[in-house]
């Protein structure tokens, strides 16, 4: 898939999602969610370990 299709603003994407079937666009949802949660964590993460002090002796 190009990175296009997944683009959900993108109109054309919302016809190619419309095209799977309710088992692919729940996987779909899925997935995105899944990734979404990972790049939240992520940031997270990287936002707590900046904001820590460092121990250095």
């Amino acid at each position: 898939m190009e990175q296009r299709s997944l683009d959900f603003y993108n109109d054309e994407s919302h016809a190619l999602y419309l095209q799977l079937d309710k088992e692919q666009q729940r996987s779909l949802i899925h997935q995105m969610t899944l990734l979404i949660i990972a790049v939240y964590k992520a940031q997270e993460k990287i936002r707590h370990d900046q904001s820590q002090p460092s121990n250095q002796d």
